[in-house]
């Protein structure tokens, strides 16, 4: 996205609404750690991880919000295949990713 691009900020910030209810609608009801942002338009995009950090905080009960993070994939395309890949090792191996 150009830094300049007033269309693309626009639209940016109409779908980063859309995103963020979702995702308010997720943390209000599971009460996540953090959840991760994947795919060809979250990936590398600051501006729509800021715009929708700020409205999932803003609209998202405080308590859940505490310890929340929101964050991009730094696996670029090849996320979807390690996190279906971690699924049955962790069953099989009974080890946890997260720290």
């Amino acid at each position: 996205m150009k830094k300049d691009d007033q269309l693309a900020k626009e639209i940016m910030k109409e779908v980063a609404g859309y995103l963020a209810t979702g995702m308010v609608n997720l943390v209000n009801l599971l009460n996540p750690d953090i959840i991760i942002l994947g795919g060809k338009v979250a990936y590398d995009n600051h501006f729509l991880l800021s715009q929708v950090k700020k409205l999932v905080f803003k609209q998202a009960l405080a308590i859940l919000t505490n310890k929340l993070e929101i964050c991009s994939t730094s696996l670029r395309d090849d996320f979807r295949m390690i996190a279906a890949a971690t699924i049955p090792l962790q069953e099989i191996f009974h080890f946890s990713i997260s720290s």
